[in-house]
């Protein structure tokens, strides 16, 4: 994990011309990508590392596409040469599921529904206008969603 911050503290000194004061881990979900919330200043910024470079670059495609059509997602602020690491830009602490916790178990709370409802129309934008735009053949691991993406 050393190579990567080191990778990672390299590329945010190029971007911001600063060395960073706060490295910190965040918890994985789900992915083999490392991120980390990276701190100097005023700056935040949520470093992340996958070797998968593939897959990063579906990633840097769909970001770029969702960011032309005014979706809200964080943009992408720089990609080192070995397009493994990259920064985003950090939109906060709080996830969708924090939020949704915060609110109790119950997960259908007016909190949460009111939530979720104020959400679908940026989810709605993301299914069908991200549908015209997206270059699939960028997807990853494949192009289409089919039978064995499902087995």
């Amino acid at each position: 994990m050393d190579i990567e911050i080191k990778t990672l503290t390299s590329l945010f000194e190029f971007a911001f011309k600063t060395k960073p004061a706060i490295i910190e881990p965040l918890p994985r979900s789900g992915s083999d990508r490392s991120y980390f919330r990276i701190k100097a200043d005023e700056q935040s910024v949520i470093g992340a590392f996958n070797l998968d470079i593939k897959e990063n670059e579906a990633f840097f495609s769909f970001t770029q596409t969702f960011l032309q059509l005014g979706i809200h997602v964080p943009q992408i602020l720089a990609i080192a040469p070995d397009r493994q690491h990259y920064l985003i830009s950090d939109l906060g602490p709080e996830t969708l599921f924090d939020r949704i916790q915060l609110n109790g178990k119950n997960s259908e709370s007016k909190t949460t529904l009111c939530l979720i409802k104020e959400l679908l129309p940026s989810l709605l934008k993301i299914q069908i206008e991200g549908a015209t735009a997206i270059d699939f053949s960028k997807c990853y691991p494949r192009n289409a969603f089919d039978r064995q993406s499902v087995v």
